[in-house]
């Protein structure tokens, strides 16, 4: 048995990772574009009604749902506004580029993720640009926030791109940065537009030290789908 330690995002990452890549798969088979998808799911709802939809056990940061509700229409805007933001559905980007969606609700804050990413003749895969979009409700420090996101999207891309342990024997593989991989500065995604959301500043302040991390993953590998035709179900991703 393998001890669980902390995480940055803990476990949003593969839940975002899975909830945003079933969709996809959904929409594939309807033919239906995956924006379209997840606005039609998400609708545009005030605020969840968690009893009425018969939820067991669930978790909301010990937090009541009174003070902190789960508010559908605020993650369909951060959504929309991503999009708009990265160019989502336009024509024109060149061969073997594309732009992946995600998002995700975690720690109270709603993000919204566009990946832009490029595989070459060569299979050589590169991430020029990033959009994310924040609503973390009342904020004060706008630079701290981004700088926040900024960091969670590199972190991310080190867990989509390299974030592998492997056990053998009982006994991590893995000893340091030599034989563990981060994304370095020629890997990283260098260009991130960070989109702060103010139609709900009134509301209370949410988290933005973790929540950039979740919907990075699935909006990576549902922009690899658009370029290859390979839908990715495992992290770290494994396009070639």
């Amino acid at each position: 048995m393998i001890r669980i330690g902390w995480y940055r995002s803990v476990n949003n990452i593969q839940h975002a990772f899975a909830m945003n890549g079933f969709v996809a798969e959904l929409a594939a088979e309807a033919e239906q574009d995956f924006l379209d998808m997840m606005l039609e799911l998400f609708g545009d709802d005030d605020v969840m009604d968690v009893a009425k939809e018969d939820v067991a056990g669930f978790w909301n940061y010990g937090d009541s749902v009174e003070d902190w509700p789960i508010m559908p229409k605020r993650l369909s805007n951060a959504l929309r506004v991503v999009a708009a933001k990265s160019g989502y559905g336009k024509t024109g980007l060149p061969d073997g580029h594309a732009i992946g969606l995600a998002c995700h609700r975690s720690f109270h804050s709603y993000v919204a993720t566009a990946v832009r990413a490029e595989i070459d003749a060569g299979g050589e895969l590169r991430v020029p640009r990033v959009d994310v979009a924040i609503d973390c409700g009342r904020y004060v420090n706008p630079e701290g926030i981004r700088k926040q996101i900024e960091g969670a999207t590199v972190f991310a891309h080190s867990v989509a791109r390299h974030g592998r342990i492997t056990v053998k024997n009982g006994a991590v593989e893995q000893s340091n940065f030599h034989d563990y991989t981060l994304s370095r500065m020629s890997d990283a995604p260098l260009d991130v537009r960070v989109h702060l959301i103010e139609d709900f500043k009134h509301l209370r302040p949410c988290g933005v030290g973790e929540p950039g991390v979740p919907p990075y993953s699935p909006a990576l590998a549902n922009a690899i789908y658009s370029i290859t035709g390979k839908r990715l179900k495992s992290l770290p991703l494994k396009y070639a």
